[in-house]
């Protein structure tokens, strides 16, 4: 039988050790090039010359979730201790506003372009958000309603009286 180790015409030789199945040896490294005449050789570039850092990864999600758990418990913390009564904030608002409004308006007083117009939007709009806010001022919801259901009808007379609605439970609670 035949090895291809002795096969005639293979250029193929065993091995130092004389055993066709033993480690080979690495090959030597590189020579340095030669520079130019006159100045030192060049070394070859190595391979590996980027170090890898395997805790990089670890450090940056470690200090990613660090930071969106901080931020976290910072706006828990934030809506826990620091939160106000929205509702009584909003009744404050609408009862300040309508307390500076002179009954009963006049038409000329209801244009686009008037503040007095917004402002009563707007006090509609704190009138709700009160009344819904917060039980306590669930009064001044329905009067805030059939405030701005005046303004879309352009009804004075349906403002006027949801103005006046405002100011009475304004006072009942206190503002």
């Amino acid at each position: 039988m035949w090895h291809r180790d002795r096969m005639p015409g293979s250029s193929h030789q065993p091995p130092a050790g004389g055993h066709p199945h033993a480690p080979v040896p690495p090959p030597p490294p590189p020579q340095p090039a030669a520079g130019p005449p006159g100045q030192p050789p060049v070394p070859p570039p190595t391979a590996g010359t980027h170090r890898r850092r395997p805790w990089l990864p670890i450090v940056l999600v470690t200090a990613l979730t660090t930071a969106v758990v901080a931020g976290g418990l910072g706006v828990l913390a934030t809506f826990l201790f620091l939160r106000s009564d929205a509702g009584e904030d909003d009744a404050a608002i609408t009862c300040s506003e309508v307390g500076r409004i002179d009954l009963p308006l006049g038409m000329t007083e209801l244009g686009l372009d008037e503040p007095l117009y917004w402002r009563l939007f707007g006090i509609s709009g704190f009138a709700s958000a009160a009344g819904h806010g917060d039980d306590a001022h669930a009064a001044l919801d329905r009067p805030g309603q059939q405030l701005v259901a005046g303004l879309q009808r352009v009804d004075v007379d349906m403002m006027d009286e949801a103005l006046q609605q405002l100011s009475t439970v304004c006072g009942d609670i206190g503002h």
